[in-house]
């Protein structure tokens, strides 16, 4: 094993041999050794890939175009803050997004017209992602509790032009109760729950800051959070609509863990297989089972996306609320 990795948390380390198989295992360890590849989301709400790579080639920047996501550019030999001090950034056509925030949304996939809920949304990027999606028509609502992640939020709806959002200043908790009260209200077609987590599939050994914190407590913690967002947004749902789960965790506790236990709460929920996802190299089944305790909800029809030099480590489900 790499000696650079002691410099993580030793327990983090031991766990993820329990959570990867042999053959994945140097991969993750390699991601989390490894910078990620400088990415930005085309925004096309503003413009168009083929005019964003154009003006690279312009200004001879090196780039290259996801396979699997068009509007995905990965950039070469440009560092962040050069890159965000481009026209396209500072205009909003072009958004710094990993390729694996990017999969929520798309998964979720919100049609113009719909009504969708994006239960935690700051910074935005999956909200302004969705709002394109929709080619800017429908109607998103956005929540955010804390007043500095809310006005990072509003600025970047307001950047990209995403004038079907509607950003509010609340607990998810706080909008249940109000939105229960409010008998003409009627529920959303989409939810996204891009819940706060440990952050696990972030970390990068060039930021300690980013993984001091970690702990197993901390980790069961955010779990708890997590099984009653979701619980939450099944509640948000209209019969036969959709909602999307995911975490930037490796932890089975934050992941399968949690929609394992709020689909045992929720009978009128029911998984949707998410395999066909899994052609791409980073992207792998989730877990059958756990520490020997078997998952019979999940039974690996989510997604886990593995750290690499390009991929954050993420989780994504997708559950559809029964008629």
């Amino acid at each position: 094993m790499d000696a650079r990795l002691k410099k993580f948390p030793p327990e983090f380390i031991s766990r993820l041999s329990e959570i990867f198989p042999p053959g994945v295992l140097p991969l993750v360890h390699n991601g989390l050794l490894t910078p990620k590849t400088t990415a930005c989301r085309v925004n096309s709400l503003k413009t168009s890939a083929e005019k964003v790579m154009s003006f690279f080639k312009k200004e001879n920047i090196l780039f290259e175009q996801d396979k699997y996501l068009p509007s995905c550019l990965y950039i070469k030999k440009l560092s962040q803050k050069k890159l965000v001090g481009l026209r396209l950034y500072q205009e909003g056509e072009i958004y710094l997004q990993n390729p694996s925030s990017q999969i929520p949304p798309l998964v979720l996939a919100p049609k113009p017209g719909e009504r969708v809920l994006d239960l935690c949304a700051s910074p935005g990027s999956k909200t302004t992602q969705m709002a394109a999606l929709m080619s800017g028509r429908g109607k998103i609502i956005a929540l955010e509790p804390d007043r500095i992640r809310f006005e990072r939020l509003c600025h970047n709806i307001k950047l990209q032009g995403c004038a079907s959002v509607t950003a509010l200043h609340l607990r998810a908790e706080t909008y249940l109760k109000n939105f229960l009260s409010a008998s003409c209200e009627e529920k959303f077609d989409r939810v996204l729950v891009d819940a706060p987590c440990s952050g696990e599939g972030t970390f990068c050994i060039n930021h300690p800051a980013g993984f001091s914190h970690w702990s197993l407590a901390f980790v069961r913690n955010m779990a708890k959070l997590q099984k009653k967002l979701l619980s939450l947004a099944l509640t948000l749902t209209r019969p036969g609509g959709l909602v999307c789960y995911s975490t930037c965790s490796l932890s089975p506790e934050e992941n399968e863990s949690v929609v394992e236990a709020v689909m045992n709460e929720h009978q009128k929920a029911t998984l949707v297989n998410l395999s066909s996802l899994y052609k791409q190299a980073s992207f792998k089944p989730s877990l059958t089972s756990w520490q020997e305790i078997p998952y019979s909800k999940t039974r690996g029809q989510c997604v886990r996306i593995t750290p690499s030099e390009k991929n954050e480590g993420f989780f994504v489900a997708q559950l559809r609320v029964l008629l």
